[in-house]
C-alpha cells in the first residue's frame, strides 16, 4: 500500500478504481494543477517480483508513446515507498477519465441497443487502428479496458500485456498472478480468458486480427448481455478453440443478420478468416449503423390492435351497408317531403275550381 501523499508531495491518493492481474489504479488529486488524476501502481505482492516491473515499465513506456484521443494520457511516473513491503514501487499518473468502464453497462446480463453497441464498438476499433498502425496489439481487450465517458466517447487503457505484432502470446507468469472469481479469472499471461482469442490460449504468434477477436466478444456482450463463452477455465479454452457460439439474434430479436455476421467473422478460429483489420471491420459496422438509423427513421404505422386488424375488412364492408341505408332512407324521405309540398301548393286550385 503506497503513502496517500507521493511524488515528493503532490499526488494525493484517494480512492481505489480498480484493479487488475498485476496492479491497482487509485484516484488520485494532482495539489500542483487541482486536477484529478489516476495513479496505477503495481500490487503488493507483485511489487518484489523483477518479472512484474520489467512488464509495468514497459506499459509505461507504450502508454506514453501513443498520442491518440481515445488512448489515456500518461502525465507522470516515479517510484514510492510501498509501507507494508517496505520497498520502492513503480507508479505512473494517467489523465482522470469521468464514466464507467464499459462492462458497468452488461453488468445486470441486459444488451445494449443495437445502435449504441454497433457506435461504442467503431470506436473501439478506431482506436485500435491507430495501435495496430504503430505496429502495437493491445492484448487484452475486454470491457473493463475500455472507459466510457458522460458524453459516450470510449478511451482504452491497461496495456501492460502488450505487444509488438507477431510478438508470441508468452510474457511469462509472474510469481502468482492474482486470479479473480469465477471465469472471470487472468491466465498466467494476465490475459482474461473470457475474451482472449484461440491463438493467446495456445501462446502462439498474434497480430492485429488477435484484437479483433477480442472485438468480437465484446461487440456479442454488448448486443446480447453476455459474452460467446463461459465456463471454467478448461471449459473456457475449449469453447475458444473449438466451439462456434449461438448468433447474437437469438438473443435479442433488434440484431440483423448483417450484424450477426459482423460477430461471426470476428469470432473465426483462424486468424485467416477474420478480419485482416480493424480499418475493414469498420466499414461493415458502418454499414451496419446506417441500415439501424435508416430503419429507426421510418415512421411507424399507427397501433392497431389484434380485434381490428383481424376484422377490419368486415368491419368496413358493415359500416358501408350501414352508411349506403342511411343514405336511402334521408332520400325517401327527402323525396316524400317534397311531394308533400307539392300537394299542398295544388289544394288552393282544386277549391276555386
Amino acid at each position: 500500500m503506497l503513502d496517500d501523499v507521493i511524488g515528493v508531495g503532490r499526488y494525493r491518493l484517494g480512492r481505489p478504481l480498480g484493479r487488475g492481474g498485476m496492479a491497482q489504479v487509485r484516484l488520485g488529486l494532482d495539489v500542483s494543477t487541482g486536477h484529478a488524476v489516476a495513479v496505477k501502481h503495481l500490487t503488493g505482492e507483485l511489487v518484489s517480483n523483477a518479472h512484474a516491473r520489467r512488464l509495468f515499465s514497459a506499459e509505461v513506456t507504450t502508454t506514453a508513446a501513443l498520442e491518440h484521443p481515445g488512448v489515456v494520457r500518461v502525465l507522470d511516473s516515479g517510484e514510492a515507498m510501498d509501507r507494508i513491503t517496505g520497498i520502492s514501487t513503480p507508479y505512473f499518473v494517467m489523465e482522470f477519465v469521468p464514466g464507467d468502464p464499459l462492462c458497468t453497462l452488461t453488468r445486470q446480463g441486459k444488451p445494449v441497443s443495437v445502435e449504441q453497441s454497433l457506435r461504442l464498438t467503431r470506436q473501439l476499433l478506431d482506436v485500435l487502428a491507430y495501435c495496430h498502425d504503430a505496429g502495437l496489439v493491445h492484448g487484452d481487450i475486454k470491457p473493463a479496458n475500455v472507459l466510457v465517458s458522460p458524453t459516450g466517447g470510449v478511451k482504452l487503457v491497461d496495456f501492460g500485456v502488450a505487444r509488438s505484432v507477431g510478438e508470441l502470446c508468452q510474457t511469462g507468469p509472474a510469481s502468482r498472478p492474482v486470479e479473480s472469481a469465477a471465469d472471470d479469472r487472468p491466465v498466467p499471461h494476465f490475459v482474461t480468458m473470457k475474451y482472449a482469442s484461440p491463438e493467446q490460449m495456445q501462446q502462439l504468434p498474434v497480430d492485429a486480427r488477435s484484437d479483433l477477436y477480442s472485438v468480437g466478444c465484446v461487440l456479442y456482450e454488448l448486443l446480447t448481455g453476455r459474452p460467446p463463452f463461459a465456463g471454467e477455465p478448461e471449459k473456457l479454452l475449449a469453447h475458444h478453440l473449438f466451439d462456434r457460439p449461438s448468433v447474437p439474434s437469438e438473443y435479442s430479436s433488434a440484431v440483423t443478420s448483417d450484424i450477426d455476421a459482423i460477430v461471426l467473422r470476428a469470432l473465426q478460429k483462424y486468424p485467416q478468416d477474420r478480419y485482416p483489420s480493424a480499418a475493414v471491420m469498420i466499414e461493415d459496422i458502418d454499414r451496419a449503423l446506417e441500415a439501424v438509423r435508416a430503419r429507426s427513421s421510418v415512421p411507424a404505422l399507427p397501433a392497431v390492435s389484434a380485434t381490428e386488424s383481424t376484422t377490419w375488412p368486415a368491419r368496413a364492408v358493415v359500416a358501408g351497408a350501414q352508411a349506403r341505408k342511411l343514405h336511402q332512407r334521408r332520400l325517401v324521405r327527402g323525396v316524400s317531403a317534397l311531394a308533400a309540398a307539392l300537394l299542398l301548393l295544388t289544394l288552393p286550385l282544386r277549391r276555386r275550381d
